[in-house]
């Protein structure tokens, strides 16, 4: 019998910005901060490392030691994971961590050790400052996983060196410091499953040989920590054009945004329009406020819903717009 393609899919283990949050009014939503698992064509690819990644394994095949992640930016909510994930406790295990070298950063080198003396602006460096006395008693080289950082290398916007199975192009986006925006696919559109194990070495439900093709490969866009101005509305625009899943920061209302217009983020209702433009087949917003409760989410997520209906009614289409705020733990079938 032949094995079972397995489906692309993403799981988000984390969508709460800023900083984690607990208690009775964030239970739907969560108060993970962001981290993505995505899988295509079989293959695990882990997008920063929040809160969420606490969730980590028990989302991944137990036979998985190796997996790649892409840092969109190494600020504390999108990086504090590391230091607590059980997944950097297992001997054995390691990460590949991908991001952009950034200026005017002094700190340790994350794998030098508290004592180091390390300057530069790489991704070791810039999480290196964390994990770095005073604030951290030890380096990520302490942690029985293995790190090995990777600077991201761009050609006319496609990463080089992307991570074995997946294709990934970069923009730079809106936010104090940078941030990387990324599209990624499926290298081949294909989940080969041989003797039972897939390409991140789980074990398929039968044995044999099974190499399909799931067609056309998916495509996610992440852009989470980025002002949607006009300028970059229209990058984003065409960089998302069509895509499976976009997942956008919105942190903000309509209502909020004089407030907080040059924090580095934006409003649900500009990811709304922005999905809609590009033509994404989905919609997830992230990054909610550490303040934004269950019971506000839910009001917007009614007023949302009321403009996909619009939408679809304009379009003539019932299956389009799958628009809505993201939960810690979502699994999104692409």
């Amino acid at each position: 019998m032949m094995s079972p393609i397995e489906k692309d899919k993403v799981v988000l283990l984390g969508t709460r910005g800023s900083c984690p949050v607990s208690g009775d009014k964030f239970h739907k939503y969560g108060g993970a901060t962001l981290s993505v698992l995505v899988r295509l064509g079989g293959r695990p690819l882990l997008i920063d490392c929040g809160t969420g990644m606490l969730s980590l394994k028990k989302n991944l095949s137990s036979n998985k030691k190796r997996l790649p992640v892409l840092i969109s930016h190494a600020h504390l909510d999108h990086i504090l994971g590391l230091a607590a994930s059980s997944f950097m406790f297992e001997s054995g295990n390691s990460l590949d961590i991908y991001g952009k070298t950034i200026t005017g950063v002094v700190g340790n080198n994350a794998n030098a050790g508290s004592n180091s003396n390390a300057t530069g602006g790489d991704i070791a460096t810039q999480i290196g400052a964390l994990f770095s006395r005073p604030l951290w008693p030890v380096g990520l080289n302490v942690f029985p996983a293995k790190t090995i950082f990777h600077e991201i290398k761009i050609d006319n916007g496609t990463m080089l060196n992307a991570p074995e199975g997946f294709s990934v192009r970069v923009l730079e986006g809106n936010h104090p410091g940078g941030v990387c925006v990324f599209r990624i696919e499926g290298a081949g559109g294909a989940c080969e499953i041989a003797n039972g194990v897939s390409a991140d070495g789980g074990t398929a439900a039968n044995a044999g040989t099974n190499s399909e093709t799931q067609g056309a490969p998916k495509s996610l866009v992440y852009c989470s920590d980025c002002t949607l101005d006009d300028a970059t509305f229209a990058l984003l625009k065409d960089f998302a054009k069509d895509c499976d899943l976009l997942i956008c920061d919105g942190q903000y209302s309509e209502s909020e945004w004089p407030e907080y217009k040059d924090f580095g983020h934006s409003t649900w209702n500009t990811a709304v329009q922005l999905a809609k433009d590009c033509g994404a087949k989905r919609l997830r917003i992230v990054h909610h406020s550490p303040y934004r409760t269950d019971a506000e989410l839910d009001a917007f997520q009614e007023v949302m819903s009321a403009m996909c209906e619009k939408y679809r009614a304009e379009a003539g289409r019932p299956d389009l717009y799958d628009f809505s705020f993201g939960c810690d733990g979502e699994e999104i079938i692409l």
